[in-house]
């Protein structure tokens, strides 16, 4: 398949000139092959899928000179990139009460030819380096189990996970802008009648409360790092009329 993304002027605090310039639309030539198998009668479903990229002026953020601030974000083409990946996803209901899923993607990303600044401002060859905020490993999976407690009521549990290794939030993977790898557990366990008209439970986000970055960036010469949300939790209601 072929796509494109248009053309675009990113809405940025500007310095200079060089930071208004528009990206020039980008172009995206994808190459992939799968399989979707339900197995052991319906209970098992196996989705295995692998990609190849090849993109020709593909929109990033960089940085441009800044005679204050030394160097200054802007959106820019790369003239020529690529990414390959795989991707796998498993469900599994052994019973009619209970669902599992395991899923996981890997992602390689990598320019092939960029000639740019560093965030501190130093002419650099990008050829070979990695996409910002593109982890290598991504995993996900879940375990849920709704069963009857009455004849017209049920009750539901579960507990997903969700993990991803470290990344850059700049591109390159320049030093002081790394993201670490971090996993979050989400939990929730719900009352609901048999016809499913209503639903009440509890939920919690991020279970565990894990301290973990979602993004990295620079403001003048200032590196910040965006945390990730903390543990919610709550109680949630629901009606279907």
């Amino acid at each position: 398949s072929r796509g494109y993304k248009s053309g675009a002027v990113p809405m940025l605090p500007t310095n200079v000139d060089a930071q208004r310039e528009a990206a020039h639309q980008e172009k995206l030539t994808a190459y992939e092959i799968g399989t979707k198998l339900s197995l052991v009668d319906r209970a098992v479903q196996l989705n295995v899928a692998g990609f190849y990229y090849d993109y020709r002026g593909k929109q990033l953020f960089s940085a441009v000179l800044d005679p204050v601030f030394i160097a200054l974000n802007r959106l820019v083409n790369v003239p020529k990139s690529r990414v390959i990946g795989a991707e796998a996803g498993v469900d599994v209901r052994p019973v009619r009460e209970l669902s599992l899923h395991l899923g996981g993607a890997y992602t390689d990303t990598k320019i092939q030819e960029f000639q740019g600044f560093d965030r501190g401002g130093v002419p650099t060859d990008f050829a070979g380096r990695s996409f910002p905020y593109s982890p290598k490993w991504q995993f996900n999976g879940s375990i849920g189990y709704d069963a009857p407690v009455t004849p017209s009521l049920a009750l539901a549990a579960n507990v997903s996970a969700n993990y991803q290794s470290k990344t850059s939030g700049s591109i390159g993977g320049e030093q002081g802008f790394e993201v670490k790898g971090y996993t979050v557990v989400n939990a929730s366990l719900t009352l609901h009648d048999a016809d499913e008209k209503w639903r009440v439970g509890f939920y919690a986000n991020n279970l565990f409360n894990k301290y973990y970055w979602s993004a990295v960036d620079k403001a003048a010469d200032l590196v910040f790092r965006v945390p990730g949300m903390a543990r919610t939790y709550g109680l949630r209601l629901s009606w279907n009329y």
